[in-house]
């Protein structure tokens, strides 16, 4: 990740600037990132080795859905999974000459096995073939130094391509925009087949997959045939690191199990049939039939407040309508272009409304969620009457901005402002790190030591809770929305600001860790009906450490709106 953010810092040097704001945005080719990407990858496939910790050199291929061997320093096999026996007719003990390899692909196996500490990335890539020749496997070979091997050098080799999984065929679609047989053709080169014999196998013509490869390669913004094996070999390493990295103590619906402070579940849950077919899960917090509220979620504590400020919503008779955000939680996801999320969820939000009888409301947008709330203004006009921002996201365009940022936000944010399409790898690999380290590394990434809201984790455990559970909510369908929220908060989004003159105040921290509060204070001076109110001895966590306050905003809020009628 440091050595990403380096690559990041060095081009962005080289980049005119206008005053600080960035005049175009980075169409880098992933070619000039592979040696960065091979890197990165050589740590996840160490930290495969060291999460399997095997016995034996059978324990290292079992698990292994594709074909899986272990090579010996002299060549020879010392491990085969089923896949390997019954795809490339290998068994322990077999020669090297069994995979049927090209000569340039022999020696080169051979050298690494023999200098293993001089592998470019970590490894390499080779086609074997079984005895029928009839399919080749692209494999990746990486060397191998483990309780097994007594410290001696000995190679891990398994197939490299992307799994025939639904989920992938979907990212590759959101995040790249290949039509199904562009994913069809992508799937093939990764796994080691040639034009010829995707050509053959699908009965298509050669040169209509010449044009699919072309399509792929321009696209993904990459250089060769080659650059899409690594980019498949990639994707596949990096889902099996967030897999095996992903936890499974959230409630039966994927909603939490309850915290020490007595339970964060929301009250009322419901779920909306959108135009479409689409479906958009909600909660009615609060007062049953009370004055109502849209609370749109950011990308931390998702729809979960502490029970003490639902007892007081009730109380005031005060009712949050909070919907799912596409992708989020329940929610299905929003499979439209990036641009569009904000404008798409607004109108979602007009069916929520009519749903549920509601004409008009103020809406809250807690975090990221700012953005979707002045989008909901700017789409649904007079039915949104105020907008409360509490830590508000504001527009981060400028790199003084994402500099006061801690430093794995930071790093989301340049990936996301200047390689955009590089983002899922990054938030993937990140995930996949935090989830192997646990809660403490998971607070660590959030909040420093010596920071406010990092004092608050510590020392209430219901807010840490609340977060915790929250970050599960986000990527319990994997990470796409809150890519496409990473890539919304560094682009400027104030036309929707401006597009209405309506009651606004934003409560923002001072020591916020994300959003530095000159950049809200900019914000505010540029809209006349953006009301800012700083919190001098607060961090990102208001909501959760001052609800009163936030009730208070609230209402004061809804008693102007009611005025300006």
């Amino acid at each position: 990740m440091t050595a990403w953010e380096d690559w990041l810092e060095n081009a962005l040097a080289r980049t005119p600037a206008d005053a600080g704001r960035e005049r175009v945005e980075h169409t880098t080719s992933f070619a000039a990132l592979r040696p960065h990407f091979e890197q990165a990858f050589k740590v996840f496939d160490r930290l495969d080795e060291l999460d399997a910790r095997p016995a034996s050199a059978d324990d290292l291929v079992a698990g292994e859905a594709g074909p899986a061997l272990v090579l010996r320093g002299d060549g020879t096999v010392a491990a085969a999974n089923a896949a390997a026996r019954d795809s490339l007719g290998l068994a322990a003990g077999a020669p090297l000459d069994s995979l049927h390899l090209s000569p340039g692909d022999a020696q080169a196996i051979r050298g690494l096995l023999a200098a293993p500490d001089t592998a470019a990335g970590g490894g390499l890539f080779f086609r074997a073939y079984g005895d029928d020749r009839a399919r080749p496997w692209m494999m990746s070979l990486r060397p191998l130094r483990g309780p097994l091997t007594g410290g001696d050098a000995w190679g891990l080799a398994r197939a490299a391509g992307v799994p025939d999984d639904a989920g992938l065929a979907s990212f590759l679609d959101s995040q790249f925009g290949l039509s199904p047989n562009e994913v069809e053709v992508f799937r093939a080169i990764s796994s080691g087949q040639t034009v010829a014999d995707i050509a053959a196998d699908t009965g298509r013509a050669a040169d209509t997959v010449r044009k699919h490869v072309k399509a792929i390669l321009r696209k993904t913004g990459i250089g060769s045939q080659r650059d899409i094996i690594l980019l498949g070999y990639g994707i596949a390493r990096l889902a099996r690191a967030a897999g095996r990295g992903a936890r499974a103590d959230a409630g039966p619906d994927g909603g939490p199990d309850g915290g020490p402070d007595g339970g964060t579940r929301p009250a009322r849950p419901g779920t909306l049939t959108l135009p479409g077919g689409r479906h958009l899960p909600y909660h009615l917090i609060g007062a049953d039939g009370g004055r109502p509220c849209l609370f749109l979620h950011g990308m931390l504590g998702a729809c979960h407040l502490r029970p003490r400020d639902v007892d007081a919503l009730a109380a005031r008779g005060l009712t949050l309508v909070a919907p799912e955000r596409p992708g989020f939680g329940a929610a299905d996801p929003d499979t439209g272009p990036v641009a569009g999320s904000p404008r798409r969820l607004a109108q979602d939000l007009g069916h929520l409304l009519d749903h549920l009888g509601i004409a008009a409301c103020p809406v809250i947008g807690h975090l990221a969620g700012l953005l979707y709330a002045f989008a909901a203004a700017a789409e649904l006009g007079p039915r949104i009457t105020a907008v409360l921002g509490i830590a508000g996201a504001v527009p981060l365009v400028d790199r003084r901005q994402i500099e006061v940022m801690g430093p794995r936000q930071r790093l989301v944010a340049k990936t996301a402002r200047h390689t955009p399409r590089l983002l899922p790898f990054v938030v993937r690999a990140g995930a996949a790190l935090l989830a192997r380290g646990g809660e403490r590394a998971f607070m660590e990434a959030l909040y420093d030591e010596g920071t406010l809201d990092r004092a608050l984790c510590d020392s209430d455990p219901a807010v840490f809770d609340i977060l915790r559970q929250g970050y599960l909510f986000s990527v319990a369908q994997g990470h796409d929305a809150f890519c496409r929220d990473s890539y919304h908060v560094v682009r400027d989004w104030t036309p929707l600001v401006a597009a209405r003159t309506l009651p606004v105040t934003i409560l923002h921290g001072r020591h916020d860790p994300v959003v530095g509060i000159a950049s809200v204070r900019a914000f505010a001076a540029r809209h006349p009906h953006v009301a800012l109110r700083e919190l001098a001895d607060r961090g990102q966590l208001i909501l959760y450490q001052d609800g009163a306050l936030v009730l208070d905003e609230l209402e004061a809020l809804m008693a102007r709106a009611e005025s300006n009628d």
